[in-house]
């Protein structure tokens, strides 16, 4: 199952790369929507949606729209993940505390689970990718999800940033260097003994990933915790004005 799943990973984050050109190439948002669907079948998901974060407006846009409307941010989940720069996973969103239909299911689907992964860059949090699950998937969202979706960083910055990938970077996303490597090279000794590096050098960094994003927990629980707390700073501080 395991090597099922990395082999799925793999041929998703390609197909995602090659989509990703032919939306920067064409400028069409059906390609945007082609990424999304991608998405849907790797996480098992109901819906996924990337949206555009303005840090300066505090509003969120659906990038597959053809209209600009901006949904303004208010205390939700999504805007707890912003705040904290981390991700949010809520397997039971509408009984959530914080749960904001409006800001966290703008769109009105009938959903049970919700996972909001911030895309960060140089500190900087660009846009959220939002996957639902519905009542018909049955599994929850796990850490091993956000280590999965933490792979696709690199193209979800370029999908906000409007930037195609290039060749070199796909083979160093995927890990596919063994590969070029032996269909350029004619079949002698080297490549036979280099034939499993590449594998274990890619288990590595896949391992190196999960654990750096295990190390993280800490960090993350406190940056939530202080995002929940200035949440509740600003309902009050909203109510203590109603007051007035």
């Amino acid at each position: 199952r395991g090597n099922t799943m990395q082999g799925n990973l793999k041929s998703t984050l390609k197909k995602i790369a090659n989509t990703l050109n032919n939306y920067v190439d064409s400028k069409d948002l059906k390609y945007i929507e082609e990424i999304e669907n991608q998405f849907e079948a790797l996480f098992n998901a109901e819906v996924v949606k990337l949206w555009k974060y303005d840090d300066k407006k505090e509003t969120l846009n659906l990038i597959e729209s053809r209209n600009d409307e901006d949904l303004s941010l208010v205390p939700s989940l999504t805007k707890q993940s912003i705040v904290s720069k981390s991700s949010v996973i809520s397997n039971h969103s509408t009984s959530d505390k914080y749960y904001t239909p409006e800001i966290d299911n703008p769109l009105e689907l009938k959903v049970k689970a919700l996972m909001i992964f911030p895309i960060i860059k140089d500190k900087r949090v660009l846009g959220v990718l939002r996957i639902w699950r519905g009542l018909k998937q049955r599994k929850v969202f796990t850490k091993q999800d956000e280590v999965t979706l933490g792979l696709f960083v690199p193209l979800l910055i370029k999908m906000i940033a409007y930037e195609k990938i290039g060749k070199e970077e796909i083979i160093v996303l995927v890990g596919d260097s063994k590969e070029n490597k032996a269909s350029s090279t004619s079949k002698d000794s080297v490549v036979v003994k280099t034939k499993d590096k590449p594998n274990n050098v890619n288990a590595e960094f896949i391992a190196l990933k999960k654990k750096f994003y295990d190390s993280l927990e800490e960090l993350k629980s406190y940056r939530k915790s202080e995002a929940i707390y200035k949440i509740e700073i600003n309902k009050f501080q909203n109510e203590l004005k109603k007051s007035k």
